[in-house]
């Protein structure tokens, strides 16, 4: 595993302590890059994962800024995951496997107060990532986890509380059953469409861990989903046939 820093001495303490190498690199300049790149490839072998992660912020308001500022953070925040990209795709293509992992930020999707530069800069990682992954046919893996991670998780509780609910109402409601069936029955489309469609939009931010969780919280959703629907055909067989034997008697 490669280590590189601007700072040789940092890189090369991380390195120690999982047993990688270090490597200078300034991810400002090209001729930097590519010559920790040579180094590491010829020291390592072919580079199969690639984590851009370097980052630098000056905090200020934005009226409060020059121009000066401006290139010091796009440069290392998104001219940098840009230029390393470059460096090492090509080598992954014609290998025909890799792992690039862009570290973006919320600041580039929301904003972040006084770091106007900074978000934008961010944002351009957002939308490089999506563009080059569509070209390249390579995973899209953001670091949006807590945000992510909310959205799994407010699924899987929310359906677990439903079925909950629905498991102690629904046998309540026969009486009037005539009136919730309907409405039942479209909850539980509602939430199998709403199941497949979070999937369709989360999907490509997953990491493979995130994935798993991910399966598992909408097929929470969606067994909740069935259920409402297989209960709503149930206790509408049931009632109708109660309702039978009345009409018979």
């Amino acid at each position: 595993m490669a280590v590189t820093d601007l700072n040789l001495a940092g890189a090369q303490q991380v390195a120690d302590e999982i047993s990688g190498a270090a490597y200078e690199l300034d991810v400002r300049s090209d001729e930097s890059i590519q010559a920790a790149v040579t180094a590491a490839e010829a020291d390592l072998g072919p580079v199969d994962a690639l984590i851009n992660n370097a980052g630098y912020d000056e905090w200020g308001f934005f009226t409060k800024t020059d121009p000066d500022l401006w290139d010091r953070v796009l440069a290392v925040n998104l001219r940098g995951v840009i230029a390393v990209t470059h460096a090492v795709l090509p080598g992954m293509q014609e290998r025909r496997r890799g792992r690039i992992v862009n570290t973006a930020s919320e600041a580039g999707r929301v904003g972040s107060s006084g770091s106007a530069i900074y978000s934008a800069a961010k944002a351009g990682v957002i939308g490089f990532t999506v563009a080059a992954s569509w070209g390249a046919a390579i995973r899209r893996q953001l670091d949006f986890p807590a945000d992510v991670m909310a959205w799994i998780l407010s699924w899987v509780l929310l359906s677990g509380i439903f079925l909950a609910f629905a498991w102690w109402l629904l046998p309540h409601a026969a009486s009037h059953w005539t009136e919730v069936a309907p409405g039942a029955a479209l909850v539980g489309v509602a939430v199998i469409l709403l199941g497949v469609f979070n999937w369709l939009i989360l999907y490509p931010w997953l990491s493979e861990k995130e994935e798993t969780y991910g399966v598992l919280g909408v097929a929470a959703g969606l067994l909740f989903g069935f259920f409402l629907i297989g209960r709503t055909i149930e206790l509408s067989a049931s009632l109708n046939a109660v309702l039978a034997k009345r009409r018979s008697a």
